[in-house]
């Protein structure tokens, strides 16, 4: 049993300088920051990157894959009530799904299945 472990072993170490058999990892989908840095798994996600006034925070992922990313976290939106320059902001606990990948980064954020945010690749 011990050999076979240790042959096991050797084997491996002999492909991985000929990259016969190790497959790479894909790189995995991100989302793009206001600034336009590629992050994964953030901690909080600016919506409305014109004004900053919508936000999901305190973001805890329970699964992020390069097709879609889903997790919960707390929303901050503007009410804009009477106007957004004026208005207020309500925060509320919300389930954000990230999808619509195109050159490895996700554009499109759904809060509760409803409220939909384009989130531009190239920011």
């Amino acid at each position: 049993m011990r050999i076979a472990v240790l042959a096991a072993g050797l084997s491996a170490l002999a492909l991985a300088g000929t990259g016969i058999g190790i497959a790479a990892a894909e790189p995995a989908t991100a989302v793009r920051d206001c600034a336009g840095a590629s992050r994964t798994e953030p901690g909080e996600i600016v919506l409305t990157c014109a004004d900053g006034n919508s936000a999901v925070r305190d973001l805890h992922w329970v699964h992020w894959g390069s097709e879609r990313a889903e997790g919960t976290g707390t929303a901050e939106i503007a009410t804009c009530e009477p106007d957004c320059a004026t208005g207020g902001v309500r925060a509320r606990p919300v389930r954000i799904t990230l999808d619509t990948p195109r050159d490895g980064v996700f554009t499109r954020a759904v809060l509760d299945g409803r409220d939909s945010y384009e989130l531009p690749a190239n920011r």
